[in-house]
């Protein structure tokens, strides 16, 4: 299924994959909060997004809290934006720190929905979406105190992240089983990092992952909205099927330096989804397009996850200025 999937979005680049879920909110007359808590609600608005879009896949919730919560992080929740950390947890439980069980917590709730939405969605693979372990870490502690222990007590910060990996694993292959045919490892916070620190506390545990849990059914896909062209080096190493940039990152010059057998994604300002009026995403989305057109491994894709309260003219017109570029281009 892999390679076929992979072949079909290069053939056909008219169906591209941005980070859509949120504004399906809207649509369904419910919160960001509902989505959140219910299976059914992520299941509808994956379905309502793919009866709407065009979209090569479906794609479940980004929610970067998730994980962090099942490691004991204190969460603060609203009715309609996503989940913060209200209490961070201290280096001096890591040690003692227990790899959660998959499926008791939040994470829970994204399984079930990849089931659900995989009874309801026949006409495309299903995403799931995991934080990534360097990720998952910086949510877990202060930003201080990650700086810090990053120099001065890194074994903690390497014992942490192997627990987070060991959980995100097992959380992956519980993906699988419901249904997910590709997943998207969401990894932000590396895109502040050295090339050196990138690859201990990110890539190398991620290629553990990746190796973990690849097979010919999987469709593996790393995202990074950072500027992140000093660390491709190390990015490219983790062997990804895909790789999603944000709008920080010159995506001419990441195409240089990723290979060609990999498709590249992004980087349309998720913003630009907000803005009135519409012709402002239209241009946005042809001026990209005739920029990488020779790039045969380029589809286009929102640069980070699309807002709620976008306006759905805007994505709309994003999907209609794909259809008419390739058209006019053939």
């Amino acid at each position: 299924m892999k390679n076929r999937w992979i072949e079909r979005q290069i053939q056909d680049r008219s169906h591209p994959l941005p980070l859509l879920f949120y504004p399906a909110a809207p649509l369904l007359g419910i919160t960001i909060k509902e989505l959140l808590f219910s299976a059914i609600n992520q299941a509808l608005a994956m379905k309502i997004i793919s009866d709407k879009c065009p979209l090569s896949a479906a794609i479940g919730i980004i929610d970067a809290s998730v994980e962090a919560e099942a490691f004991s992080a204190k969460m603060q929740f609203y009715e309609n934006q996503l989940p913060i950390v209200q209490e961070n947890i201290n280096l001096e439980e890591i040690e003692n720190l227990n790899i959660p069980k998959v499926g008791v917590g939040r994470e829970g709730i994204n399984i079930m929905a990849i089931k659900k939405a995989k009874a309801l969605i026949k006409d495309r693979p299903i995403f799931s979406v995991v934080t990534g372990p360097y990720t998952v870490c910086k949510e877990l502690l202060s930003e201080a105190e990650i700086t810090v222990a990053g120099y001065e007590k890194p074994q903690l910060i390497d014992i942490l992240l192997k627990k987070i990996s060991l959980y995100l694993i097992e959380y992956i292959k519980k993906l699988k089983k419901a249904g997910a045919e590709g997943i998207i490892i969401n990894e932000p916070a590396a895109g502040g990092l050295t090339l050196d620190l990138c690859d201990k506390f990110s890539s190398r545990y991620l290629r553990e992952i990746c190796h973990e849990i690849s097979d010919d059914n999987l469709i593996i896909m790393y995202h990074n909205c950072g500027n992140v062209i000093l660390l491709v080096e190390s990015i490219i190493s983790i062997d990804a099927d895909i790789y999603h940039f944000g709008s920080g990152v010159d995506i001419g010059e990441m195409l240089k330096l990723i290979p060609q057998d990999k498709i590249v994604m992004g980087n349309i300002d998720a913003s630009e989804f907000k803005k009135e009026p519409s012709e402002s995403i239209v241009h946005s989305t042809q001026k990209l397009l005739s920029r990488c057109k020779h790039n045969k491994n380029y589809v286009i894709s929102s640069g980070c996850i699309i807002p709620a309260d976008a306006a759905w003219e805007n994505i709309m017109s994003f999907f209609t200025a794909v259809e008419g570029f390739y058209l006019n281009n053939k």
